[in-house]
């Protein structure tokens, strides 16, 4: 299984759980990141689609006590589809391709990156704080 497509999965899970409230989408984004090891770099290559998201179930099951079944029907709803494409849509068009892609207040191209200093990184952004 690639890794897109779990990104994806894990993207509809988390609009699933959140039904719009952005706290349970934050504290359930760090449940899921605090479990990477069990379905990210490999481990569910020989893994299938039904199986992410049964994983994915068991983490909403686990982590607040929802009913697997129902779960994974919500996430296949159309407008948890909608919601979920937003975000991924708008980074497209600003140029986010992979993660960590970096913006800062909306900019498309941003002057510092994963190898600059921190120097670097408070001549950008410490201007900012002063606006």
């Amino acid at each position: 299984m690639s890794n897109h497509r779990q990104v994806w999965d894990m993207s509809l899970a988390l609009f699933a759980f959140a039904e719009g409230d952005a706290d349970k989408f934050y504290d359930f984004t760090i449940f899921i990141f605090e479990r990477q090891s069990q379905f990210y770099n490999g481990r569910f290559l020989d893994k299938t689609h039904a199986d992410l998201l049964q994983l994915v179930a068991s983490f909403a099951q686990q982590h607040s006590g929802q009913e697997r079944e129902t779960f994974l029907k919500r996430m296949a709803d159309s407008d948890i589809y909608e919601q979920a494409r937003t975000p991924i849509r708008y980074a497209a068009t600003k140029g986010g391709w992979a993660t960590p892609t970096l913006f800062i207040n909306n900019a498309n191209k941003v002057p510092v990156d994963h190898k600059s200093t921190f120097a670097d990184w408070q001549a950008v952004i410490e201007p900012l704080l002063l606006d």
